[in-house]
């Protein structure tokens, strides 16, 4: 397969909970992604309109609260080889309608990753092109109708050029954009790249950096070797799906084979700047410089160039129509604090400074915002983080795992060190802990240290580490694959209670028992703490 034909997408949704599309045949990876999700009620499976229905309506039907929106990510690469790929593209689209996906939004994206490989001289041939094409690829953007970026500042897609870069704070004190095309294009060797590119050399690390919510970002180049395009809007019509990636393909081919020279002769290092349009009086010149790469590129597919053309004349113009303004970094207002890193601490590099009063806050919304406006629509509470102190947690005595489940929510079971022969195999030294995540009908085996739970969810996160110490580093590490799986931001409780004093080891002695004994409708679960006689008699297995 060759390189630029090695394709990953992500499409994001809305209207659907990712239980609506829990299926092992589906070829994507279900990703939780706060910038388009939402809350809402559903009673069998059915989203209902709490807002349009009547309170007497409400009355008679079981609500249950539930969050919507995920995002599908291509489980491996889609190979572009041959369009014949058009046909899964037709089966995701076709499935998600068929489930009551709206085929518009102003908040989900579609993202296309091309394999690339890179050198410096390759990376300035992308920014070059891309200057170039700006306009070009945001009224792509708008996938035949708005442009999502004109009611949310382009918040998760910036522009590269002029205004465009977010504003972050600097090791300085002060605030400047996170790189300047210009900067970029001065440096002499990927090492200089990776340091004035957001200080990805040192932060790459991090999952949420503002780098990456850029139009085009380049930070997969080097960690995952792709090249991504983040400013098309949702769509769920397949051939403009697949039109886009064709163009994205052609584009980085392109890219790849041009240099300084080429692109000055094709007379392709013009800035066009979505910040210089002004509105539909724009929308040919738009069109001649996309009629003009054309001519230029290996894109030939008649079908696919008239499907391009149709996305670029039926797409709004006036929503590509940006504010010449600066704005700072959206994570610097996240629900639970700052969490955009400063940016240069080391003083390797002096960025240009952009005065406070300049930069403007971003007009973006997601889940937290949401909530925000609206804290009685809550649906996850913030998890509590506890360790298993005196092994307290328990499944219910006699209670068949199956039983203690419910396929509409996660639950875990705790299986107690101090049994010598556990359900599930036997237990391997006297410290080790087992326990089973069940979740609709997959069960998961492994060590523990601590518990996450809401009322919602019961969840476990795997740790083979020993101390205290040794998880919190670990749990920093991988923080954002814990988010995902407890499916909210994590609000650490550091007040873990001592442990008790065991009694009298020779005497029979009580233990609380954390017993799941009724589910509400909406999902919640009521805990008793009781005593059980901790005999032989009386233990669950």
């Amino acid at each position: 397969m060759e390189l630029f034909n090695s394709v990953g997408i992500e499409l994001e949704i809305e209207n659907l909970t990712p239980n609506d599309l829990n299926s092992p045949n589906l070829g994507f990876r279900i990703h939780r992604d706060a910038s388009c999700e939402s809350d809402g009620f559903t009673s069998n499976g059915i989203k209902i309109d709490v807002e349009n229905s009547t309170k007497e309506l409400l009355e008679l039907i079981p609500l249950r609260k539930n969050t919507f929106g995920c995002e599908l990510v291509t489980a491996g690469v889609l190979d572009t080889s041959n369009l014949d790929y058009l046909y899964k593209l037709k089966s995701l689209t076709n499935l998600l309608i068929s489930k009551g996906e709206s085929t518009k939004s102003y908040r989900a994206g579609f993202h296309v990753h091309i394999n690339l490989s890179y050198n410096i001289k390759i990376i300035k041939s992308v920014l070059r092109l891309a200057r170039h094409l700006e306009q070009v690829l945001y009224l792509l953007g708008g996938m035949g109708y708005d442009y999502r970026g004109f009611k949310n500042d382009s918040t998760y897609c910036r522009p590269i050029t002029k205004y465009g870069p977010v504003c972050v704070p600097t090791g300085r004190g002060d605030f400047s954009q996170v790189f300047t095309i210009a900067e970029l294009l001065g440096c002499k060797d990927t090492e200089e790249f990776k340091m004035k590119y957001g200080d990805i050399a040192r932060l790459k690390g991090n999952h949420y950096i503002p780098i990456r919510y850029h139009g085009i970002n380049l930070l997969p180049l080097f960690t995952q070797g792709s090249l991504e395009f983040r400013m098309f809007n949702k769509s769920l019509n397949p051939y403009y799906l697949m039109s886009i990636i064709e163009f994205c393909k052609a584009f980085s081919e392109y890219a790849v084979h041009s240099s300084f020279l080429s692109l000055k002769e094709e007379n392709l290092l013009k800035e066009n700047s979505v910040f210089d349009v002004k509105g539909e009086e724009n929308r040919q010149k738009i069109l001649d410089t996309f009629s003009h790469f054309l001519q230029l590129s290996n894109l030939r597919n008649e079908q696919i160039i008239d499907t391009l053309y149709d996305i670029l004349s039926y797409s709004s113009v006036d929503s590509i129509v940006l504010p010449n303004k600066y704005i700072f970094s959206h994570l610097m207002f996240h629900r639970q604090g700052n969490r955009c890193p400063t940016h240069w601490q080391n003083g390797n590099y002096t960025a240009n400074v952009i005065p406070k009063n300049k930069i403007s806050t971003p007009n973006f919304e997601d889940i937290h915002v949401l909530r925000e406006r609206n804290p009685d629509f809550r649906i996850r509470e913030p998890q509590r983080i506890m360790e298993n102190l005196n092994n307290f947690i328990r499944r219910p005595t006699r209670t068949p795992i199956r039983n203690a489940t419910n396929n509409l929510t996660r639950l875990v079971t705790i299986i107690n060190r101090d049994y010598g022969e556990i359900f599930g195999g036997p237990r391997r030294n006297e410290h080790d802990e087992r326990y089973f995540v069940v979740h609709g009908n997959e069960e998961y085996t492994g060590d523990i240290l601590r518990i996450y739970f809401d009322p919602t969810n019961f969840l476990i996160i795997r740790s083979d580490l020993g101390s205290r110490e040794d998880f919190e580093e670990w749990e920093e590490m991988n923080r954002e694959t814990i988010e995902e799986i407890v499916g909210e931001e994590l609000e650490i409780n550091d007040e873990i209670p001592e442990p008790e004093e065991p009694q009298n080891p020779e005497e029979n002695y009580h233990r609380p028992t954390l017993r799941f004994n009724r589910w509400t409708q909406t999902g919640n679960f009521t805990t008793t703490a009781n005593t059980t006689n901790d005999t032989d008699e009386n233990r669950p297995f």
